[in-house]
């Protein structure tokens, strides 16, 4: 007869974490981003301090307070991607995202210098953001063409 194990009704977090999987880079960016805002906000309020309100008449220190607190959180929760499929699908993703921004941007600079010709400029720009971000889409897949296939590999 089959004997049935109970367990303890206590919940293991290890798996369910909120973390956001991003890229390695990425995360050293947020790190550094975090030292950075740290220390100006902690040299800015010993300045404060010492120099009466130096700081704080040219510069909102609140706002740094609020950026610290906000790149802090987002320090806790982003971890980098541990295998090679989660690796290249923020690969792919990434590539995409950068395309379409670039398209983004290069129709609205188009636009914002054909804006006086109307449906014909709004024509251009679209088309001009079309072929910048198909452009990019070829020009970023072959420059990671090889490192995708180490990552398969």
């Amino acid at each position: 007869m089959a004997v049935m194990e109970q367990t303890s009704p206590h919940i293991d977090n290890s798996e369910h974490t909120y973390q956001i999987r991003v890229p390695e880079i990425v995360v050293a960016i947020i790190r550094e981003l975090f030292v950075m805002l740290f220390c100006t906000y902690f040299v800015s309020m010993i300045i404060d301090a010492l120099a009466d309100s130096f700081v704080s008449n040219v510069f909102d220190t609140d706002l740094m307070l609020w950026a610290l607190l906000a790149v802090g959180a987002v320090t806790v929760l982003v971890q980098p991607l541990t295998n090679a499929s989660e690796r290249r699908a923020a690969s792919v993703r990434s590539r995409y995202v950068l395309a379409v921004a670039a398209g983004a941007v290069a129709s609205a600079v188009v636009w914002s210098k054909t804006s006086s010709l109307g449906t014909q400029g709004m024509l251009y720009a679209v088309a001009s953001g079309v072929i910048v971000a198909t452009l990019s889409l070829i020009v970023l897949n072959e420059e990671h063409e090889d490192t995708d296939l180490l990552i398969k590999g």
